[in-house]
């Protein structure tokens, strides 16, 4: 299939199996081009990245071009020169990746005649609890409860996976990938999967542009606490969760301090 798709689309070969592969398509590059051919049972993912994608370009978020949709077969993305933003970047590249999701977050309608950005909430927590210890469970349903009493922001445009592996660090700056998880949500949600000790710099960036709204961290730290359990859940990844305990445990920063329990 990959060759058809070169010669379909006049690009030149060969193409080779990039070595991070996602779960919902096998990803080649060739060239100036990234190939997406969706793995089985995938089709809506990449119809999402087909719509996310060109639709945060249109608002000035630094991303790739789509340079063809292949209808939930595949994707030809332009290839953007760039490592991974790794925990080692100078927090200025985060502060970066703020500034790209308060552009995106604009967004608060867009063409989806198959309404696949109508996807689950991915920041509920409540489902996956039961994969805790009993008290660590009782005590983050305690945190919840606290926190669930701030209603949810209309919704926007959101990536919903932005973390240092969607994030490459480019020439012109932070560059967003990887756009199949896009979703209709609170922008607040966007940050519950931004790793906890650059979280503070990615909202100091955001708030150069634009506003999470009224009590953006309840509805943050509900967002890290879904992420977290549902990781440690499916994937068996304590590390989120171990971060924003940390987090906690330190030298809280003011505004963050009426959201926790006492």
């Amino acid at each position: 299939m990959i060759d058809e798709i070169l010669r379909r689309h006049g690009i030149a070969g060969p193409a080779v199996l990039v070595a991070r592969q996602g779960v919902g398509a096998f990803t080649w590059e060739a060239g100036a081009f990234i190939v997406k051919i969706a793995r089985e049972g995938c089709a809506e993912e990449l119809r999402r990245e087909a719509i996310a994608g060109p639709a945060a370009r249109a608002v000035g978020v630094r991303t790739p071009a789509l340079v063809a949709d292949g209808n939930g077969v595949y994707n030809v993305w332009e290839r953007v020169d760039g490592a991974p933003l790794g925990r080692d970047n100078e927090l200025a590249q985060w502060r970066d990746v703020g500034r790209e999701l308060a552009r995106l977050h604009t967004i608060d309608r867009w063409d989806d005649p198959r309404a696949v950005l109508l996807t689950h909430n991915k920041r509920v927590a409540r489902p996956h609890l039961h994969a805790l210890p009993p008290e660590r469970a009782a005590f983050f349903a305690r945190w919840l409860d606290r926190l669930e009493r701030v209603p949810a922001a209309a919704a926007r445009l959101v990536h919903y996976d932005v973390h240092g592996l969607n994030v490459l660090c480019a020439a012109e700056g932070a560059t967003l990938i990887d756009w199949g998880d896009a979703a209709w949500a609170d922008p607040a949600s966007e940050l519950g999967s931004v790793p906890m000790p650059y979280l503070p710099e990615v909202l100091a960036g955001y708030e150069e542009i634009a506003s999470l709204g009224t009590d953006a961290e309840a509805r943050i730290l509900r967002a890290v606490i879904g992420h977290g359990v549902r990781k440690l859940a499916e994937r068996g990844r304590p590390k989120p969760l171990a971060d924003l305990m940390a987090f906690v445990a330190g030298d809280v920063p003011e505004r963050w301090r009426p959201y926790l329990l006492s």
